[in-house]
């Protein structure tokens, strides 16, 4: 079975935690890094090998090809990112606390749920 691969939005404390925990798991592959912060990005993924960084989830979900992705950033960016994956029909992990209200919550995972039904092995979606 080939690796899944998948992008991490997030290269500071945490993002950097994650990043360094998915390099421990045989069958996943970090293709592509996204932060705002260009020269952060560029730094982190370059120290871990991923081989493209982006400062625009949109632009880098329009150019990979990824099976997953993981958003490691502050809560109050969550939302918009999980919806955005939603978008791409993209399957997501979101860090916690997924969001900043209970209502919030509930549109992130009805979002993921719509789009669900658009790509393989979404059924635990």
């Amino acid at each position: 079975m080939p690796d899944l691969k998948f992008a991490v939005v997030g290269a500071g404390f945490w993002g950097q935690f994650q990043i360094a925990a998915w390099k421990e798991i045989t069958g996943s592959r970090i293709v592509a890094l996204c932060d705002q912060d260009r020269a952060r990005a560029e730094q982190v993924a370059q120290s871990f090998g991923i081989p493209a960084f982006y400062t625009d989830a949109d632009k880098m979900l329009r150019s990979e090809r990824l099976d997953f992705l993981d958003v490691a950033v502050g809560p109050k960016a969550h939302s918009e990112l999980v919806l955005l994956a939603a978008r791409y029909r993209t399957p997501v992990i979101c860090q916690k606390p997924m969001a900043m209200d209970y209502p919030t919550c509930e549109s992130m995972v009805r979002a993921c749920r719509e789009s669900a039904g658009t790509f393989p092995g979404a059924a635990g979606f």
